[in-house]
């Protein structure tokens, strides 16, 4: 059983391994453009700004330090807000202030962000705001950020696996891995709340068997 769950997670981490990189680096893209990111971090605070009950204390003093012309927060703004599920839902049609080719130009690359990500296999298999069903609770255990985050779970998988099937058999190494990660999940989402950013890898999992 042990040998089946590595190869389920390899299998899963080659077939998705093209678009995992090519949304990656659009995504990153995306991070490495100041000029998006600043205008975004605007945008992100006047939003704040009119929602200030949906949003933590934290979160409205950077809104408001933002507005007063702080770069610093501003930028942080604007990659946080990609995080943010109810600005990546209402902020592309939201009626911002400002100069109007910027919010052009700004949306233009959000929507291209937004259907980027729709495409990314961590955020269609992985849990997010959006994906809270128990298949996405099953899925995201299987997926990876990259191929060292797979193998670093994969090493413990196989060390910590192989030894308790040959104890315990194979189907309790079964149980407490998807067991361990259906805890895992639901440990972080209480703690943590539903974000856009999603939620994957066997890490719960493997930290069951461990234990």
């Amino acid at each position: 059983m042990t040998w089946i769950l590595f190869f389920v997670n390899a299998a899963m981490m080659t077939i998705n391994q093209p678009d995992l990189k090519q949304a990656d680096e659009v995504i990153q893209q995306a991070f490495d453009d100041k000029y998006f990111i600043s205008q975004q971090g605007r945008y992100f605070a006047q939003f704040i700004a009119d929602h200030e009950s949906f949003y933590s204390p934290f979160l409205k003093q950077i809104s408001f330090r933002a507005l007063g012309g702080e770069l610093e927060k501003i930028d942080l703004l604007g990659a946080l807000a990609l995080r943010n599920q109810k600005f990546m839902e209402e902020g592309p049609s939201y009626p911002f202030g400002g100069d109007r080719v910027a919010l052009s130009v700004w949306h233009k690359k959000i929507e291209n962000l937004i259907s980027v990500q729709a495409e990314h296999p961590n955020y269609y298999l992985g849990i997010t705001a959006d994906h809270l069903s128990w298949s996405y609770w099953f899925t995201y255990q299987f997926v990876h950020s990259g191929l060292s985050h797979f193998a670093f779970n994969m090493v413990f998988l196989i060390i910590f696996g192989c030894f308790l099937e040959v104890l315990k058999g194979g189907l309790f190494v079964l149980i407490v891995y998807l067991g361990s990660g259906f805890a895992g999940a639901g440990f972080f989402l209480l703690i943590n709340g539903p974000t856009m950013a999603p939620l994957i890898g066997a890490s719960a999992a493997v930290s069951g068997l461990m234990a």
